[in-house]
């Protein structure tokens, strides 16, 4: 069974693309780092690299490995950060992803003083990122709630969405615009904000 420094060594090594750059983010020789890896592979029973001189790169079955290998990490951590705060005398964690829009709407504003007023013994935790990072961070439940612009499909397996808020949207012109004539015909546009939530707990 793999332990989780192998993972990380993969992951390193799967990012940078390079065993001798991953070795000098690690603090490790190049030689350990190799050797590591390919003990994955023989446990795991399949390759993940394709390797050429001095460059490495994910074959099919290592793109499909390194999004579960972040998930495990991502998990792992968690776990560890749960129980430091079961230490400290803090509950848990709650990790949000919002949009610059959710801001400006007060969408965030309101969700901190209710949660904090309802589950005051959580710690929040919130990162501001694009609607397509979050859905991402969410897969790999390294975020627990976000609040993106685009959700995912209606039938995705890992994510479910709720519609929370509609955001009109309006054009604004010069009125020496040609199409500042045409105000009747042109049509309203309208934005959506949707509160995505992971399918399984993190």
């Amino acid at each position: 069974m793999f332990d989780l420094r192998q993972l990380r060594y993969f992951i390193t090594v799967a990012e940078t693309g390079n065993v001798g750059r991953a070795a000098e983010l690690l603090h490790i020789s190049q030689s350990p780092l190799s050797r590591q890896i390919m003990q994955l592979e023989q446990q795991l029973g399949i390759t993940l690299f394709e390797r050429a001189r001095q460059r490495v790169h994910l074959n099919p079955e290592g793109r499909a490995f390194l999004t579960e290998a972040r998930a495990l990490l991502a998990h792992a951590r968690r776990l560890e950060e749960l129980g430091r705060n079961l230490a400290s005398g803090t509950v848990g964690r709650l990790a949000i992803g919002y949009v610059e829009g959710a801001v400006h709407a007060g969408l965030v504003a309101r969700m901190l003083r209710q949660f904090r007023r309802d589950r005051p013994e959580f710690h929040l935790q919130l990162k501001g990122q694009r609607s397509a990072a979050q859905i991402e961070a969410l897969r790999e439940r390294s975020l627990d709630l976000g609040l993106v612009y685009t959700p995912p499909s209606a039938d995705d397996p890992d994510i479910a969405a709720l519609l929370i808020m509609r955001e009109p949207l309006v054009l604004a012109m010069p009125e020496s615009d040609p199409l500042a004539e045409n105000r009747g015909d042109t049509a309203a546009a309208t934005g959506r904000t949707h509160l995505d939530h992971g399918g399984a707990p993190a």
